[in-house]
């Protein structure tokens, strides 16, 4: 050995540095003039081997009994940048103290130097043993290469650990298979994920290291063009695996270098430079650069997925099927061990429509497991040859309705479809919104995975699945004659996404003229039009207005027509919103609709020709409580009392149930000292409502929000009243940090928390709080409208409206991006401008919050022009944030 001084070590710590450093700028310079990848990461497993040898020899060069040797990745001759090192040091029997030295010293040397390296230091023993238990090691094993030292022994290491040995071919595979299910599984079998991992995700690397993994082991070379030769690949799908790895790797190795480290998922934070860095640009009125550059990379998993599919279900009948088991169906298709396979390459050749047939036969029979491997591969040529003919073929597109219709596998056969690309040569414009994503936290999936997702819970409702998780879409869902029409709206109810302009209206233009080649009866064919371009109102109006008042029920009945309308509308909104995000659907959003689709029924059946006032809702309101009051034998002269306190809006806005709690609580209570805080369970909507009670005051509002969002609190909405005799009675409805209703343990710390802070009738101010990585990427600024405010010139006194005229308050829309702290910095700003709230309905979309106001003067006016505008300046002082990704 040549070197055994400090100074030495050092200066081969900077020899190395220097190398390495050269060899990155010349890879990065390769990089920008457009250099193949698979050039650059062979390029960079070949200056890092350079790297590793030279300091091995420098250090371990005169010990004969160890091999240094590349497993993984690297021992493929593959590295990206900051990617681990895969390397084991293989010894005999025993590894002796000096050896034992250098080699630690060795390892330091190359951490120094900036070499990320993952070794493992065996013996030969060790290796076969855990080869033969692990398949991941004797896969790991399979790819070594041997860069210094010992060349015998790791020759002996090869022959003793070789897959053909220790792994028979059917085990192997059925090993890989289950390896790769499980990894799948880990990601929900799907690949439509916000921020999707290249490496592990389904139909990323490491599907197509899968198949190439037991190619070596079945046919005994791991290079992917094996496969051709060998007939499991045609020339053109070779081409088009290699296509998708190439642009993995390229997404890879920036994707490292953007995040200077192994980065593998596709973070928010990168995606939009990742698009700038592949050459996206934003389209005007259209999709975004980023968007662009996702809906490639989807695109680009699922032909991997395709591949991956079809290669493993061949390997499976190469390798463990027997293929004498055959039963002859008719002259095009037969089964054989129970999968449905053509019985010649030119079935759907000469007959296009046998691809329509294939798909039926899966989903009428109970016997087929499903395609042979062959068969989709004479499909999938078959639709590059006819694909374009199928939708305008009227037999086709009636073979589709078929589908639609039959009692099971709908949903399955749809997403076999569009797995096989099918789909989007029936209805050519899925096409466009095939791995189509939006860059937003709300659609966790790319268009065309929700939109099989929305169809998914349709059938769970046919089903009656679960009904803890939908409390009445089932029992809806048997109401409705044709569940097909429900399934047409859902395909096209996203299908306009990305193209600019109303995706509502243009999807209904598209669905309109969909089904009339379908030769539907007229009023079907609007119907589907018309849930496509409504297919949002029923969400909106739940989640945004006023479900006590009566015009907004009124008007949201007209707007349906009758029962049918209202019954399809809901089970497809429904469906729509619990498919977008697997958080969304909750409880309250579930009563939400429901109510809202129970009054609307309610007025249907009534006639639209008489709503109902807000003076009747009181009034039987009130009725119904008193009666109920009577009959748990209340003090009346005390009831009375209480009553003739409250405004005549809490009668109005309170539901019957809101209205005996809130008495029933505050029946005898003076609540001029200290306040009075209360909480309950809903258990229908899952969330806790709180009373809170108290002589009010300029910001109590704002001292309860700032406690509640000291607390991690969310709230769903506020009612704001004040007695006669100037008590604050709020009511708020609202989850703790997990979505959950809150413990008593946290209902007990807000008590001691409001009373105390209440009585002192000092508003705290409001806490900064930071901005949650995934938000930062979503920065936008507050849009604010008003809407029912007194014109400029408008005599005060003309602001009081009475309840016949319509609505007395202000309506304000505050749309932003969502962040901690948010409510109490907007009630904070209503507070300065002197600003009364009576009302709030908060909806949460992602990253995005569209919260609804009712407001006043303090003299319970609607606010002036004005002062819509200077609160309108205020608000976006205090809610704009800085565009920035810091």
């Amino acid at each position: 050995m040549s070197t055994d001084s400090l100074s030495d070590f050092s200066q081969l710590v900077s020899a190395l540095k220097q190398q390495l450093q050269t060899g990155e700028q010349n890879l990065h310079g390769a990089l920008q003039n457009g250099t193949p990848i698979n050039e650059l990461v062979s390029q960079h497993a070949a200056q890092v081997t350079d790297a590793l040898c030279h300091s091995w020899q420098q250090l371990l060069g005169d010990v004969s009994s160890l091999a240094l040797i590349a497993v993984g990745g690297f021992g493929r001759g593959e590295l990206h940048p900051h990617s681990d090192i895969d390397l084991l040091v293989l010894y005999e029997n025993q590894l002796d103290e000096s050896a034992q030295i250098y080699l630690e010293s060795w390892i330091g040397v190359l951490w120094d130097a900036g070499l990320a390296v993952a070794h493992s230091v065996r013996d030969l023993a060790i290796c076969l043993q855990q080869a033969q238990t692990d398949v991941t090691v004797a896969t790991n094993l399979m790819e070594a290469r041997c860069l210094a030292g010992n060349q015998q022994l790791f020759t002996r290491m090869q022959q003793q650990t070789a897959a053909d040995r220790i792994w028979p071919a059917g085990d192997f595979f059925a090993a890989k298979l289950a390896e790769q299910q499980q990894r799948h599984a880990s990601f929900d079998d799907t690949a439509y994920r916000l921020e999707p991992n290249i490496k592990e995700g389904p139909g990323g690397l490491r599907d197509i290291q899968t198949i190439a993994w037991v190619a070596r082991r079945h046919f005994g070379d791991a290079d992917l063009s094996t496969l051709v030769g060998q007939g499991f690949l045609l020339e053109d799908e070779y081409h088009e695996l290699i296509r998708a790895r190439d642009f993995l790797w390229r997404v890879r190795w920036i994707n490292h270098n953007l995040t200077d480290r192994a980065e593998e998922r596709l973070l928010f934070a990168q995606q939009k430079q990742l698009a700038a860095e592949l050459g996206f640009s934003d389209r005007q009125q259209g999709t975004q650069a980023v968007e662009q550059f996702m809906q490639q990379y989807f695109r680009t998993v699922t032909h991997v997925e395709r591949l991956n599919e079809r290669l493993l279900q061949q390997y499976h009948e190469e390798l463990l099927a027997t293929g004498t088991d055959v039963k002859v169906l008719d002259s095009e298709f037969q089964l054989r061990e129970g999968y449905l396979e053509a019985r010649h390459p030119d079935v759907f050749d000469e007959r296009p429509l046998a691809i329509m047939d294939l798909f039926l036969r899966l989903q009428i029979s109970t016997e087929i497991r499903g395609v042979r491997a062959g068969t989709i591969r004479w499909l999938r040529q078959a639709l590059q040859q006819h694909g374009d003919k199928l939708a305008e073929d009227r037999l086709a597109l009636l073979r589709l309705l078929d589908v639609l219709r039959q009692p099971n596998g709908v949903y399955s056969q749809l997403a076999r479809m569009n797995r096989y690309g099918l789909l989007a040569r029936l209805i050519p414009a899925f096409a466009p919104v095939t791995g189509l994503m939006q860059f937003d936290l709300f659609h966790v999936y790319t268009v065309d995975q929700h939109t099989l997702f929305v169809i998914r819970n349709l059938r769970r409702f046919a089903y009656g699945k679960y009904a803890e998780k939908f409390s009445h879409a089932a029992d809806v869902f048997q109401r409705i004659d044709q569940p097909e029409i429900l399934y047409l709206a859902a395909l096209f109810h996203d299908i306009a996404k990305g193209r600019g302009g109303d995706h509502s209206e243009l999807g209904a233009q598209d669905a309109r003229s969909f089904c009339r080649q379908l030769s539907l009866p007229r009023n079907q064919v609007e119907l589907i039009s018309w849930l496509v371009q409504q297919h949002l109102l029923l969400s909106r109006t739940a989640q945004r207005e006023d479900l006590s008042d009566p015009e907004v029920i009124h008007r949201f009945a007209s707007q349906m027509q009758d029962r049918e309308h209202l019954d399809y509308l809901y089970l497809l909104t429904v469906a729509d919103i619990a498919a977008t995000n697997p958080d969304l659907w909750t409880s309250w959003k579930d009563t939400l609709l429901w109510e809202l689709y129970q009054k609307a029924g309610t007025a249907l059946q009534q006639g639209l020709s008489r709503p109902l006032q807000r003076a009747e809702v009181a009034r039987e309101t009130r009725s119904q409580v008193f009666s109920r009051l009577l009959r748990a034998k209340v003090d009346v002269t005390q009831l009375s009392s209480l009553w003739r306190t409250f405004p005549e809006q809490i009668f109005q806005r309170l539901d019957d149930q809101q209205l005996l709690w809130v008495t029933q609580t505050l029946l005898g209570q003076t609540l001029t000292g200290e306040p009075l805080v209360k909480a309950r369970l809903l258990p229908d909507e899952q969330v806790t409502e709180l009373l809170v009670c108290g002589v009010s005051y300029d910001g109590f509002f704002a001292t309860v929000i700032g406690q509640l969002e000291q607390m991690r609190c969310n709230v769903f909405s506020a009612r704001i009243q004040t007695t006669t005799n100037g008590i604050a009675v709020d009511l708020f409805q609202l989850v703790d940090a997990g979505g959950g209703p809150l413990h008593a343990s946290d209902i007990e710390r807000l008590q001691n928390a409001l009373c105390s802070q209440l009585t002192e009738a000092v508003v705290p101010v409001p806490t900064a709080f930071s901005i949650p990585r995934r938000l930062r990427e979503f920065l936008s600024n507050a849009e604010i409208r008003f809407s029912n405010y007194r014109q400029s010139g408008q005599p005060a006194d003309q602001g009081e409206i009475s309840e016949e005229q319509g609505e007395a308050f202000t309506r304000m829309e505050v749309v932003c991006t969502d962040r901690p702290g948010l409510l109490s910095s907007i009630a904070n700003v209503l507070l300065k401008q002197k600003v009364r709230l009576h009302d709030a309905r908060i909806a949460t979309f992602g990253e995005q919050v569209e919260d609804v106001f009712k407001l006043s003067d303090y003299a319970d006016r609607r606010l002036s022009a004005d002062s819509c505008a200077a609160l309108q300046e205020a608000l976006q002082h205090a809610l704009d944030l800085p565009l920035s990704t810091g």
